[in-house]
């Protein structure tokens, strides 16, 4: 029995044990009439009996004492929110270091059965090694009878393995599946995705066959199987590039992404709709195109290249197409794909997509030069014409076997395939062109400045031989290809063929134009001097002109100018008649075409008020057919739309410039007329 001095603890005690009053009862607890101890978000007696956090509330009553339970409620719960947004940002990290840890090739673009690092050679030259085997791993590029690398192959060597420890063999695993949910890899709806393959087969494979069509489309239907892009095995299968056993699956997709961005622009999608859709397969594909891309290289890597720089002929990225198509060259090269050489170790399928690839960079090199930068920069070509290498030949993919070294039978040549072999040649003529009439070796021809005469370099010999060459070309056309034929009995022939001969039809054509120009700009220049020193006759106002021509050179100058006036003519006529018949080709061709086109029309129209060189219904006629392509074309595309308002100003000017009486400007309006014909 406690004494009576420890009768006052035990009352405290007991006191202090007694269940503590709370300021509100949950509702459960209320209803129940049971005591409820206040926790939140889940109270004793509700935790008990299994209730949900969700059917344990409280209610306060306005105007009372128990407000302070609310404030308390309203705590709980946003800690409880705190707690949620932790565990999603632990989750995120997680998953970042999965990424990481499971992608197992550098992003994105890599070579799969091809050892990464650093080359065995430095930037310098230096070669990092004595030993034979980081030579022999890089076996797929090319290096020169100059390089260290090839004299260190003369040196004898044992057959001993050196010491040390080996190199892991590369492997070609499957990357983590974190790295394929990147949208990079998103694939549009299969009916989509279909209708862009089929329009890029149908306008661009048919004029540039870059890849093999039938191991790129194996690949592309089976990522819409369970299977997905699984990496073949790479010992009996040929190295094809884009599609092949070989070939990387950020290459591929960067392609993929090109070949949808291409499909696009011949779809039949609203303009809104193309440019949006355009836009995200552009940024899918830029994304794919990283800096490693340097640290390797394949006909795969060359392939994707080349497919992107044909999508960037259509966007206002001038320069970045320049680059990348610069950049291509330069693999190619790596790869030995200039010489004939190097391809004695491959196989049939191997070496005629070899030559295709290499005669891509060729064609698409001068493309790019003309169209973007022929007299805006005044860069020449980086490439030269090499004739080490032969033509492919004109089989189709389907004769050529993605395993063994035998070629399908094919009866004749495939017509499709003709295209190919045509239109290689055009390129040829093309850069001889730049290179004897642009861009000579005894001297820099700028036409920013005042035009060089053509017989200060003795160009009339070189036109008179190049015009030679171009009929040459014409006259040796296959009887599928030949424009005037094809006008002529056209319902015999296919679309893909009549789609074929325009184009071929066009670029020789603009060749013509290309080769006579030089003498054009030289008659207008002159033209010019001849109407300042008409119209300036007192010799105080005179401003300072050219020389006079002599006769002789006058009657040089002019057969040449109305060649070109002709074929310009004659071009504007060719591409009305492929838009009426619905087999034209790239729409930003056309639009090229069609500015220069205009320009030298301008021009010859200019120089009618001086003397009647030209005929005029012929200039009327082709004008209003240029313009009347120009505003067709506008309706689908707004760069079109831009030009044409800036073709009929410049127009207006140049004609005011020169009917106008007084002193003209010192500024010959040719420079102003050129700049506008470029994209």
């Amino acid at each position: 029995m406690p004494s009576d001095a420890e009768a006052p603890y035990l009352e405290e005690a007991s006191r202090s044990a007694k269940r503590k009053r709370v300021a509100l009862a949950c509702d459960n607890c209320r209803e129940r009439k049971v005591r409820c101890n206040g926790t939140k978000p889940l109270c004793g007696p509700c935790g008990k009996r299994g209730e949900d956090p969700a059917n344990c509330k409280y209610t306060v009553i306005a105007n009372s004492a128990k407000r302070v339970s609310e404030q308390e409620y309203i705590a709980s719960l946003q800690s409880q929110v705190l707690q949620l947004q932790q565990t999603v940002s632990d989750l995120k990290e997680h998953e970042q270091t999965l990424t990481i840890e499971h992608q197992s090739f550098p992003p994105p673009l890599d070579t799969s059965g091809q050892p990464n690092g650093p080359s065995p050679i430095s930037a310098m030259g230096a070669t990092n090694s004595i030993q034979a085997e980081p030579v022999m791993s890089r076996g797929n590029e090319f290096y020169g009878q100059s390089s260290v690398l090839s004299l260190l192959r003369e040196v004898p060597r044992s057959d001993r393995q050196p010491d040390g420890p080996s190199t892991p063999a590369s492997s070609n695993s499957r990357p983590g599946i974190n790295s394929m949910l990147q949208s990079q890899y998103a694939l549009p709806p299969r009916e989509v995705a279909d209708e862009l393959l089929r329009c890029y087969f149908s306008h661009m494979h048919i004029l540039y066959p870059l890849i093999h069509s039938v191991g790129f489309r194996s690949r592309y239907e089976s990522l819409w199987t369970g299977t997905g892009y699984q990496d073949l095995p790479t010992d009996d299968g040929l190295d094809i590039g884009l599609g092949g056993a070989r070939c990387p699956r950020p290459v591929f997709f960067c392609a993929l992404n090109a070949v949808f961005a291409l499909g696009c622009e011949f779809s039949d999608f609203a303009p809104d709709e193309k440019e949006a859709a355009c836009a995200v397969f552009y940024g899918r594909m830029k994304d794919l195109l990283h800096i490693e891309l340097l640290d390797n290289g394949s006909i795969a890597h060359v392939q994707a290249l080349l497919l992107a720089v044909h999508y960037l002929l259509c966007t206002q990225y001038p320069t970045r197409c320049y680059n990348i198509m610069g950049l291509a060259c330069r693999m190619a090269v790596g790869l030995g794909l200039h010489s004939n050489k190097f391809s004695e170790r491959s196989s049939f399928t191997e070496t005629e997509l070899r030559r295709r690839v290499w005669y891509g960079c060729l064609q698409m090199e001068m493309q790019v030069y003309i169209s973007h930068f022929d007299m805006t920069l005044g860069r020449p070509p980086s490439m030269r014409i090499v004739n080490d290498v032969p033509l492919p030949s004109p089989i189709d993919d389907a004769h050529l076997p993605l395993h063994g070294d035998q070629m399908q039978q094919q009866e004749q040549p495939s017509t499709v395939y003709l295209f190919t072999v045509e239109n290689i040649k055009l390129a040829k003529i093309l850069a001889v062109i730049l290179d004897q009439i642009y861009h000579p070796v005894s001297t820099e021809i700028s036409f920013r400045n005042q035009p060089t005469s053509p017989s200060n370099h003795q160009d009339l010999n070189a036109v008179m031989q190049l015009d030679a060459l171009l009929e040459d070309f014409k006259n040796s056309l296959p009887d599928v290809l030949r424009w005037d034929r094809i006008i002529e009995t056209s319902p015999e022939i296919s679309a893909v063929l009549k789609r074929q001969s325009y184009i071929l039809q066009a670029r020789y054509l603009h060749l013509k134009i290309l080769l006579f120009r030089p003498s054009f700009s030289w008659f207008c220049a002159s033209t010019r001097s001849e109407l300042q020193r008409r119209e300036n006759t007192d010799p105080s106002n005179r401003v300072p002109s050219r020389p006079k021509e002599t006769d002789l050179t006058m009657s040089l100058l002019v057969p040449c100018a109305i060649a070109c006036v002709n074929a310009t003519c004659e071009l504007v006529a060719s591409i009305e008649r492929s838009t009426n018949e619905h087999v034209t080709g790239a729409w930003w061709f056309r639009l090229f075409y069609l500015m220069t086109s205009g320009t030298i029309l301008i021009l010859a129209e200019c120089m009618q008020l001086n003397k009647q060189h030209f005929n005029q219904a012929t200039l009327n006629l082709a004008w209003e057919s240029c313009l009347s392509n120009l505003e067709q074309m506008g309706n689908h595309h707004s760069q079109a739309r831009g030009y044409t308002q800036s073709l009929k100003l410049l127009r207006e000017r140049a004609l005011e410039t020169y009917s106008s009486a007084g002193p003209l400007p010192t500024q010959p309006i040719i420079e102003n007329v050129a700049n506008v014909s470029l994209l």
